[in-house]
């Protein structure tokens, strides 16, 4: 579902999907009202949009993933929105207002896209017109992030075979 309503106020809680135990049984995730998170010093918060249920997410749920996130958390590694709040800086500021991709794979951070906001760095978004279609954006996204990961788990294989494909001169 792909929402796009504007923001005029930013509510005091949220609804998020919570995980509490990476056993994969049904009971461990649920809908819940939680506080909304505030953007610090170089960070945004987001209005999520669109994010899919991939089989990463999947995996990540039933503990199967290449880490985990400290329980209680929020799944959902890739999603796309609209920044509603910036934190100081200038990135924050300059991405107010914006359509972005974002990821929220990173294992410290027990918040991710399976929510109705998500706050995130300010570095961490691939920033697109007022008009771009969300879920074009997330699957830009969703690209990206296997290339990225690609390259770092496979690294000189991806590149050898990349290269072949098109040619050194491509990135």
């Amino acid at each position: 579902m792909v929402r796009s309503q504007p923001v005029t106020s930013i509510p005091a809680t949220m609804r998020a999907v919570q995980l509490r135990a990476y056993d994969g049984n049904p009971e461990s995730v649920a809908v819940v009202e939680v506080p909304m998170p505030r953007p610090g010093p170089g960070q945004v918060l987001i209005r999520v949009a669109a994010s899919p249920i991939n089989p990463s997410d999947l995996m990540f749920i039933r503990g199967l993933y290449g880490f985990k996130k400290p329980l209680p958390a929020t799944p959902g590694f890739e999603g796309s929105g609209t920044v509603v709040e910036a934190g100081s800086g200038m990135m924050p500021r300059f991405l107010k207002g914006r359509r972005v991709a974002c990821t929220a794979a990173d294992p410290t951070v027990a918040g991710g896209m399976w929510a109705e906001y998500l706050g995130r760095l300010g570095s961490c978004q691939v920033s697109y017109q007022k008009n771009a279609c969300l879920r074009t954006a997330l699957a830009l996204a969703i690209l990206r992030a296997t290339v990225q990961t690609a390259d770092r788990y496979l690294g000189a294989m991806v590149v050898a075979a990349r290269n072949s494909l098109w040619g050194s001169s491509r990135r």
